[in-house]
């Protein structure tokens, strides 16, 4: 009675520990499937922001646009780099424990792979690089307009100048030939 107690609790404890291991297994697969899944929501919101932006023509408002792209780079997207790391190494946690126990290891639902996630990281980067080049081009085309603006100020002042000049010599002419000398 004894000994086939001790087999009852062996293969209980065996179970518990299969039990155990595939909600470990489970758990990690729901944590990828979802870190996965956000990430993915982000990259797309964030090239889809890029790709429709249409930078303004204010000189000002096209500078704040590219400190807050720079922000950008330097905060949210360092982080979201470092969740699509924690994915990676998640996923490779995952097939690690899978193959240490003899499984097969663990394929992600289509288009979330990190193949594909690779690629939508590019895409993002793409979109990125095609904004700031909007941005570039919008700023200075606008600079051009500002140079060119106030060129034309600047030729404006001196023809007003010179039309005042030519006003008072007139002026003077016709103060100078009003004069009874030449009546």
């Amino acid at each position: 009675a004894f000994a086939s107690m001790q087999l009852t609790e062996a293969a209980a404890r065996r179970l518990a520990k299969l039990a155990s291991y595939e909600k470990a297994i489970d758990d990690m697969i729901s944590k990828y499937t979802f870190d996965a899944s956000e990430l993915q929501k982000w990259m797309k919101m964030k090239t889809a922001f890029f790709e429709d932006a249409k930078p303004p023509p204010d000189i000002e408002e096209i500078e704040r646009l590219r400190a807050q792209l720079a922000e950008y780079r330097q905060t949210e997207k360092m982080v979201k780099q470092e969740a699509k790391a924690t994915v990676e190494a998640s996923l490779n946690t995952l097939n690690a424990k899978l193959r240490a126990n003899n499984r097969p290891p663990y394929q992600p639902p289509p288009g979330q792979d990190i193949a594909a996630i690779n690629l939508q990281w590019a895409d993002l980067t793409e979109a990125e690089r095609n904004y700031e080049d909007r941005l570039t081009a919008m700023l200075a085309e606008a600079r051009e307009k500002e140079r060119a603006k106030q060129g034309v100020e600047a030729l404006l002042g001196n023809y007003c100048l010179k039309a005042k000049q030519l006003r008072e010599w007139a002026e003077q002419q016709i103060a100078v030939y009003s004069q009874k000398v030449f009546q």
